[in-house]
C-alpha cells in the first residue's frame, strides 16, 4: 500500500453534446470496472430522469498522461447516454414508468429513440449539463481499486427506503400513527431500521385496502403510499386499523416474531377472529403466541414453504386452508356483545373456509343469548 495521499476531486462541467462529441477521450472503462449490468428499463428510467431536469449523480474520473479519462463511478449512466444518442433504444413507456414510480403518470415522448424526438427537445437534452468529478492527482495504480471499491460499497435502497420518500395521506397515516405503534415495540422489538416498519404498516394497510388475499409485491404497496387508493382512509378506516394494532400488541406478546414478513399472518389472523366476533384487547394478553410460534417453526422446517412466500395470493389461502381451524381452537380468546356487534359490520373475507362462514351467523347468536343470560345471572 502507498504513502497517504490528499487525493481531491475537482469539477469538470461539460454538456451531454460535448461529452458525445469527445466521448473517446471522455469515456474510457478500465479493466477492474464490472460489466454493464443496467437493464433496459434502468436506461429508460435514467433517460427520463434526464428529460425531466432532475439532477443526476455526477460521475467520477481520473485523467491518466495520455489525457483519456478513466471512468471510477458512474459507467452505467454515461454509457446509457451515448447509446441513447446512438438511438439505441426509445424513451420508456406509459406502462413501464408506472410501473417504476406510480406517481408519475403523464410520459415525455414515450416509446421514441433519440432521433424522433421534438428537435426542440433534442437540443435540450444535449445541452444538459454533466457535472464530472476529477479525481486529482491521478491515483497510483495501488489506490485504484480502493478508490472503486469503496465508492461502490454503498447499499442501495430498501424497499421501505423507497416507501419514505411517497407524499400521500395514506403514507402519511402509516408514518405517524402505525410505524411507532406500540405493537412494534411489544412483540417485535425491533429498532426503526432501514424502513422496515413501514414497510409492515403499509403491508397491513394494503390487506385493508385491496382485499384479503391480496398480492403483497412491491408495485401493489407502493401505490398504496403514493395514494392511488387515498380515497379509502376514512376517519372509519383509520380506526379499524388502529384497533387491529391494539389487538396485535395484546395476543402477540411472546410470540417469536423475527422478520418483517411475519406480520402477514398475523395481522390476517387478526382480521379472522374480529370477523368472528372476538375482542382481541379484551382476550387474555399472549393468547395467539403459541399459535403463531407453532406456524413458525413449521414454516422453518419445510423447505418449500415460508413467511415470505405469503406475499403472494394463493399462498394466503393454501396458508389458512391448513391453519384456519387451528386459531379457533387457541384458548383465551374471547367475545364480548360489542364484538360481535361489530363483526357484522366488517365486510366477509373471500378465502374463509366455507365451514366457517356458514355456521359464522349461528355461532354469533348463540354467543349473544349466552352472553344476556350471563348477564341475567348476575
Amino acid at each position: 500500500m502507498t504513502a497517504f495521499i490528499n487525493y481531491r476531486t475537482v469539477p469538470d462541467n461539460v454538456t451531454i453534446a460535448t461529452l458525445y462529441a469527445e466521448r473517446k477521450e471522455r469515456i474510457n472503462i478500465p479493466s477492474h470496472q464490472r460489466e454493464r449490468v443496467w437493464s433496459p428499463e434502468d436506461k429508460k428510467l435514467f433517460i427520463d430522469t434526464i428529460l425531466r431536469g432532475y439532477p443526476v449523480v455526477s460521475p467520477i474520473f481520473y485523467r491518466d498522461t495520455d489525457g483519456k479519462c478513466y471512468i471510477q463511478e458512474g459507467q452505467q449512466r454515461l454509457t446509457t447516454i451515448i447509446d441513447f444518442l446512438d438511438d439505441q433504444f426509445p424513451t420508456i413507456t406509459e406502462i413501464s414508468l408506472h410501473n417504476e414510480d406510480p406517481q408519475w403518470l403523464i410520459t415525455i415522448h414515450p416509446n421514441k429513440t433519440f432521433s424522433q424526438l421534438p428537435v426542440d427537445l433534442q437540443r435540450r437534452f444535449k445541452q444538459t449539463p454533466i457535472v464530472m468529478l476529477e479525481i486529482t492527482p491521478k491515483p497510483l495504480p495501488s489506490d485504484i481499486g480502493v478508490i472503486y471499491r469503496r465508492l461502490n460499497r454503498q447499499t442501495p435502497l430498501t424497499i421501505g427506503e423507497e416507501l419514505k420518500t411517497y407524499s400521500s395521506e395514506t403514507n402519511t397515516f402509516a408514518k405517524e400513527k402505525l410505524q411507532h405503534h406500540y405493537f412494534f415495540k411489544q412483540v417485535y422489538k425491533t429498532p426503526i431500521i432501514r424502513g422496515q416498519h413501514l414497510y409492515m404498516s403499509l403491508s397491513c394497510i394494503a390487506m385493508e385496502m385491496i382485499g384479503i388475499p391480496v398480492r403483497l409485491r412491491k408495485d401493489n404497496i407502493t401505490r398504496i403510499a403514493v395514494g392511488n387508493y387515498d380515497e379509502k382512509l376514512t376517519e372509519d378506516f383509520k380506526n379499524r386499523i388502529l384497533k387491529r394494532f391494539d389487538g396485535m400488541a395484546n395476543i402477540y406478546v411472546g410470540s417469536n416474531m423475527s422478520a418483517p414478513t411475519d406480520i402477514l399472518p398475523m395481522y390476517q389472523a387478526v382480521v379472522i377472529l374480529e370477523r368472528n366476533g372476538y375482542d382481541l384487547v379484551a382476550s387474555d394478553q399472549g393468547a395467539l403466541a403459541p399459535w403463531f410460534n407453532q406456524v413458525k417453526r413449521f414454516a422453518q422446517s419445510d423447505a418449500t414453504w415460508g413467511f415470505s412466500k405469503m406475499r403472494y395470493s394463493t399462498w394466503q389461502v393454501t396458508f389458512w386452508e391448513r391453519w384456519e381451524r387451528e386459531l379457533f381452537k387457541v384458548k383465551g380468546l374471547k367475545r364480548t356483545q360489542e364484538s360481535i356487534a361489530y363483526a357484522r359490520t366488517l365486510p366477509q373475507l373471500s378465502w374463509t373456509l366455507a365451514s366457517e362462514e356458514r355456521f359464522l351467523e349461528d355461532l354469533l347468536q348463540d354467543e349473544e343469548r349466552r352472553l344476556r343470560e350471563d348477564e341475567h345471572i348476575r
